[in-house]
């Protein structure tokens, strides 16, 4: 078994750039819009999602557009980097 890729909820096509691209060097690989149906049948959402897929080295990100703000959330992602004090600031 082996992870094919993780998916995550963000809030704007902004962060893609701003965080997974610019400080992450996360790379683009595809966008596709999730159909209604499929989006109920599979999260029970009956709403079209914009979907982004993302690849740096092994790793593959899937990323869904949702805007709404949930205070409760344990989604993560754990990354092994080097040099973690330059990500930081860059984070900064």
């Amino acid at each position: 078994m082996k992870l094919n890729h993780v998916a995550l909820n963000i809030q704007s096509e902004e962060e893609l750039v701003d965080f997974y691209q610019n400080i992450l060097g996360f790379h683009f690989e595809y966008q596709f819009n999730m159909p209604i149906e499929l989006a109920d049948k599979i999260f029970g959402v009956k709403k079209q999602r914009k979907v982004f897929l993302y690849k740096r080295e092994d790793i593959l990100l899937e990323l869904f557009i949702h805007s709404v703000n949930t205070n409760q959330n344990f989604a993560h992602i754990c990354f092994e980097i080097i040099n973690r004090e330059s990500i930081a600031a860059k984070c900064e």
